[in-house]
């Protein structure tokens, strides 16, 4: 399967980045940015090794996640078209109600 990040989960990679930048510096910023990429890059050969999100659904689909550090990434499998979609990257310090309140 190929991975696909919806423009949302971008936005939110790029906000997580500018944050860690500020607070931890550029250097530890690539690396989070980097290890969130790399453990969606697992999802092309094990699509359903997220737990499954409970009480979140896109579409009428089911929502499954990883966690990466303090980063939960939401996603769904779209087995028509042979894609695992990036929903969301949620600080899991933050609001979870607010984890997919732009896609809904």
């Amino acid at each position: 399967m190929r991975v696909d990040w919806k423009e949302s989960a971008v936005n939110d990679v790029e906000e997580v980045y500018e944050k860690l930048k500020i607070n931890r510096g550029k250097l530890s910023a690539d690396k989070e940015i980097d290890k969130i990429f790399d453990k969606t890059t697992l999802l092309e050969n094990f699509p359903k090794m997220g737990a499954v999100q409970e009480n979140h659904n896109a579409g009428g689909e089911t929502v499954r996640y990883l966690v990466q550090g303090n980063y939960k990434i939401l996603y769904q499998i779209n087995t028509s078209k042979g894609l695992v979609e990036i929903l969301a990257v949620f600080d899991t310090r933050r609001d979870p109600s607010k984890m997919l309140s732009k896609e809904e």
